[in-house]
């Protein structure tokens, strides 16, 4: 009996070996693969935008270009102009620690949606729909992360307010980047 079990223990610990080691090799052969291809990718001229490959430079990327003109330098300056777009200003949201958590009753119009991040644009969203997103995804935490999170912004306030009287009373305690400029 005690035999036929060291036997068993035996091959079990076999099974389980072998197949640590498989997943080691195979584990290392795909980061070697992994590694030729970024070799293969950064000897090629060109760049990636997202999943397309480009072989030739942008002109916006090419440097300003100089012509002669009977033996004397002359620089061409003219670049092509950026249009710089500005991140859209979000409220804040119940990350923020300076922001409400949402409460129970808190409209959930996002509810039945199952895969927030593929089905809906948060970028095309007003600001109220963009709150609405967010705290969906506040409330798609385990209760107990809600709880946890409740209960550390109670805590985080109360130490906020505990400090704020210390240091009224007692001002140079102050850390030495809160401290006023003499």
């Amino acid at each position: 009996m005690l035999k036929n079990i060291t036997i068993g223990i035996l091959l079990l610990a076999i099974i389980i070996s072998g197949t640590l080691w498989y997943r080691q090799v195979q584990q290392q052969k795909t980061t070697e693969k992994a590694i030729e291809e970024m070799k293969t990718e950064t000897t090629e001229p060109g760049h990636w935008h997202g999943d397309e490959w480009h072989a030739e430079p942008h002109p916006e990327h090419t440097e300003p270009s100089t012509d002669t003109v009977e033996g004397i330098e002359v620089e061409v300056t003219e670049q092509p102009t950026r249009v710089e777009t500005k991140i859209r200003e979000r409220p804040p949201m119940w990350m923020n620690i300076d922001v409400e958590l949402p409460t129970a009753d808190t409209p959930r119009p996002f509810k039945h949606i199952k895969n927030l991040e593929e089905e809906i644009d948060g970028d095309a969203l007003s600001d109220e729909d963009w709150l609405h997103l967010q705290n969906e995804f506040f409330f798609r935490l385990s209760k107990e992360t809600r709880d946890t999170l409740r209960k550390q912004r109670a805590e985080q306030k109360e130490a906020d307010a505990f400090f704020k009287t210390f240091y009224e009373k007692f001002p140079h305690m102050r850390p030495r980047e809160e401290q006023p400029a003499p």
